[in-house]
């Protein structure tokens, strides 16, 4: 689907942010984002919109965490947002495994390290290495991991929950009543790729984006299976794993009584079925005994057309 000219390709804004005298200004006007689908463009207008908090369900190569690590950087460097801070939080769920966090060597620091290095490396591409260096050291930009949320708050902040299909419903829980005044958090992650739970309706992730479906304030954004903006042979190996399960959520709570009121008729034709053959079964079947004739056993129809 087209996308207007108007928002096609996007800049950072016209201010410097948090320079000390001295040091080399970065210019916002550097950072450049090109929308390359409709959906793309919904996610960046609902981050923009009035949405304290955004959901965003997305299969790997869509481009979700460069869309909101650039909108939440268009805040932070505009001296009028009241942003003035990026706090990315993620799971520490190994790909397939457990929590491992504390097995790991170095210190906190070092081990959360790990965990964000795809942030690292997409803040390289939009702002570059020595920004993105600059935000992490002045600690504009900062890193944390779910484990160590209790007693934090967050306060004139956008909020990045990454891979969060990997967290509990109580992490979740513990994440979005943090906040105090000023937050912005957008939870983005995969369903068809969760770690940490077999089956991913057990995911916090998914469990929150059905509890709060209809509340004010709250957007939803799920990309479809043809966003994939990766080419080449990443893109066709990507289609043929993902193509066993294929999460796609509801974003309004209409589709989702849709949704549900579908189940349910389709549970009840299954029962209704079962029902049906249970009394076909239950029915006397006529059964011919085959004849004595001469001490052979003749059956009835031989003996008759004989």
């Amino acid at each position: 689907m087209a996308v207007n000219k108007r928002s096609r390709k996007l800049s950072g804004g016209t201010d410097s942010f948090h320079h000390q005298e001295g040091e080399e200004t970065f210019s916002p006007r550097k950072m450049s984002l090109k929308f390359k689908n409709e959906n793309q463009r919904k996610f960046y207008d609902l981050i923009k919109a009035d949405n304290d908090i955004v959901f965003c369900n997305a299969k790997a190569g869509v481009g979700k965490t460069y869309i909101s690590l650039f909108a939440a950087l268009q805040d932070i460097y505009d001296r009028e947002s009241p942003y003035n801070k990026i706090v990315v939080i993620t799971p520490t769920v190994n790909v397939g495994g457990e929590d491992e966090l504390g097995f790991m060597p170095g210190d906190l620091e070092q081990k959360i390290e790990r965990f964000t290095e795809s942030m690292t490396f997409i803040l390289n591409k939009i702002v570059g290495e020595r920004e993105t260096k600059r935000l992490i050291e002045k600690k504009i930009i900062e890193f944390k991991v779910s484990n160590y949320l209790r007693g934090n708050n967050f306060e004139k902040q956008y909020c990045i929950i990454d891979e969060a299909q990997n967290l509990s419903a109580m992490q979740i829980k513990t994440i979005l009543t943090r906040w105090s005044t000023d937050v912005k958090m957008i939870l983005q992650g995969d369903l068809s790729q969760c770690d940490k739970f077999k089956d991913f309706k057990k995911s916090g992730f998914y469990d929150a984006w059905h509890k709060l479906l209809d509340v004010q304030g709250i957007g939803f954004i799920q990309f479809d299976k043809d966003d994939c903006i990766r080419s080449g042979i990443v893109k066709r190996v990507l289609e043929r794993y993902e193509s066993e399960l294929d999460v796609v959520l509801p974003t309004t709570q209409k589709e989702y009584d849709q949704k549900v009121a579908d189940e349910i008729n389709y549970r009840n034709a299954i029962k209704e079925e079962v029902e049906r053959t249970m009394k076909e079964s239950a029915k006397p079947k006529i059964v011919i005994e085959p004849i004595i004739d001469g001490g052979k056993k003749v059956s009835f129809w031989d003996r008759f057309f004989r």
